[in-house]
């Protein structure tokens, strides 16, 4: 059996060699095959006019989007979300020639990916907000929506590669019907575009948080060692715009609606807090680290509640979040608490790395009377509310 990578280098050698692919489908579904379908046919690139056998629509073709070769699936997909604006050879000239034209090619792209899991921004949106925001609030969710529902233009290209992250982390294939794509094909097609856009666009927060969200899904869906690699090039751009630093930077391609220094501070305190957590996972534990933790007196991230401010968020909000070291304050939100238990699982890898064994075996204990005591504030913390600090109980007892 040919694997996913070989699979789809056999099938885009038969576009150049004018070879007919046969993908059959069971006789049963072939006649509804054959009716017109609402999504236009994929166009292959080629120096010559594509042969109708190979203008494959991998909506309708039950073959492709749940079959063995996820990486074909992503492929065309990405080929059919392009607009039919020009051929492939002309395709960057004809965008790059218009002011807003990268921007318009991403903005299709990703909307026709969208449309092919079934769903609509809104629903995406409003199930990101109420799920994962809860528990990891790195985008302030006014900017966000003024971003999305910003009239007569297209939005941003480095926005439209967030979206498709956020699209990503939150798709359920189990609530939409059978023809539309599996989480692998979706996976392959979003972590595509998203290297195309790193490659073209500049660093900014949107780029950012995609990739930050990139790495959450794959070390959720047990991709260590993928989610290391994504969210350690997620530090790098992040220090880059100086996420790291207390004073303000300009992450953003839109100067209109820039990110605020409490936006930026919280996606670092993501970048920070997660890289912990998925270096225990990854076989090489020995690995540096990309960041480097912030110090007890650094305020601790803002809440949901904070983020999701309609009137923004101002810089005055950091000052009077607390600082790392208030692990006894029964004050501190879930995300902070997550931030807290990142800090003592630093300063285990930190023991574990030691050489000296009795050095490395006091470290261990007095790191040990501190988690105790830490998860025990968090327990009268709860009061029996279910599911609100299962993030930094889940970092604490690894």
């Amino acid at each position: 059996m040919l694997s996913t990578s070989s699979a789809a280098a056999a099938v885009l050698r038969s576009y150049g060699k004018d070879l007919v692919c046969h993908y059959t489908a069971p006789a049963a579904k072939r006649k509804a095959e054959e009716s017109p379908s609402p999504v236009r046919s994929t166009w292959i690139p080629s120096a010559v006019a594509t042969p109708d056998h190979l203008k494959v629509n991998p909506l309708g073709n039950q073959g492709l989007t749940q079959g063995s070769y996820p990486g074909v699936t992503s492929t065309l997909l990405l080929l059919n979300s392009t607009p039919d604006a020009a051929p492939w050879q002309d395709l960057w000239s004809h965008y790059l020639a218009q002011p807003r034209g990268i921007a318009e090619l991403f903005h299709h792209q990703v909307h026709g990916i969208i449309r092919a899991t079934g769903q609509f921004v809104d629903d995406i949106t409003v199930r990101y907000f109420e799920g994962v925001h809860n528990w990891i609030p790195v985008i302030a969710r006014k900017r966000f929506h003024d971003d999305l529902f910003r009239f007569h233009t297209f939005p941003s290209a480095d926005f439209s590669v967030l979206l498709l992250c956020v699209c990503l982390i939150t798709y359920d294939p189990r609530r939409c019907s059978s023809q539309y794509m599996d989480h692998k094909s979706l996976y392959l097609a979003t972590k595509m575009l998203v290297a195309q856009a790193q490659g073209i666009l500049p660093a900014s927060i949107n780029t950012v948080q995609a990739v930050f969200l990139l790495s959450i899904f794959e070390y959720a869906h047990g991709q260590a060692e993928a989610a290391y690699v994504s969210i350690t090039s997620s530090a790098r751009m992040g220090y880059a715009l100086g996420f790291d630093s207390k004073k303000t930077s300009t992450g953003t391609s839109d100067t209109e609606n820039a990110p605020t220094t409490c936006e930026q501070r919280n996606v670092w305190w993501g970048i920070v807090t997660y890289e912990r957590v998925i270096i225990v996972e990854v076989t090489n534990l020995g690995q540096p680290l990309a960041t480097i933790f912030l110090s007890l007196e650094d305020p601790l991230p803002s809440e949901r509640e904070f983020m999701n401010n309609e009137d923004g968020i101002g810089d005055n909000g950091l000052r009077s979040n607390p600082p790392l070291s208030s692990f006894h304050l029964e004050s501190v939100g879930c995300f902070g608490r997550e931030a807290q238990s990142a800090y003592l699982l630093d300063r285990v890898i930190g023991a574990i790395r030691l050489d000296d064994l009795d050095v490395k075996q006091a470290e261990l204990s007095g790191i040990d009377q501190e988690l105790q005591s830490f998860l025990g504030v968090i327990m009268e913390q709860c009061h029996g509310r279910w599911g609100w600090y299962c993030g930094a109980v889940g970092i604490a007892i690894r």
